[in-house]
């Protein structure tokens, strides 16, 4: 772009892109404060991961990633989810911004086991891992995973109760 303090590469980290794209779509204004011709239409979001320590700064983290204008932000891992959200909900970030629990598919224990050594950030529990080998078919997330109506689930969507779907259906809405 024609931002003078533009660096080569690694210039905008995950907030720095959010706020610039946020104010390209809400001020019309490039970084350097020159206008745009028109405005995108942009609907802002990011990746948000609680896995990676410090763990307790990982909501702190979130509020400036929903500060720069993200309206959602896609997590992952359901298992460990509840106590992550137990933060999100006590910050009130949950209000603030959607939030997506992605789910990978799993086609064998070969490929789980290899997720989980080689993607940052992946954890994939022993007893997924156990169960996938167990099959004699390639397996996908939706029979492996954690259902939606376990304990970490209903942490993670604020219901009191498991299997309260109406609960789930006002949170998520």
């Amino acid at each position: 772009g024609d931002d003078p303090g533009a660096k080569p590469v690694f210039d905008l980290d995950a907030v720095s892109l959010l706020d610039t794209a946020r104010r390209l779509r809400d001020d019309g204004l490039y970084r350097s404060g020159r206008k745009l011709t028109g405005r995108p239409h942009l609907f802002l979001g990011a990746v948000d991961n609680p896995f990676v320590p410090p763990h307790d700064l990982r909501p702190l983290r979130l509020g400036r990633k929903i500060a720069a204008g993200a309206r959602f932000v896609q997590t992952f891992d359901v298992a460990m989810l509840a106590r992550y959200m137990a933060s999100v909900r006590a910050e009130g970030l949950h209000e603030r911004c959607h939030i997506l629990v992605g789910v990978g598919p799993l086609v064998s224990a070969r490929s789980a086991r290899w997720m989980r050594a080689h993607v940052p950030g992946v954890h994939i529990p022993d007893e997924v891992i156990a169960r996938s080998s167990a099959l004699d078919v390639p397996i996908y997330s939706v029979s492996v995973v954690s259902p939606l109506d376990d304990p970490a689930s209903d942490a993670f969507l604020g219901k009191k109760e498991s299997g309260e779907a109406a609960a789930a259906t006002e949170t998520l809405a």
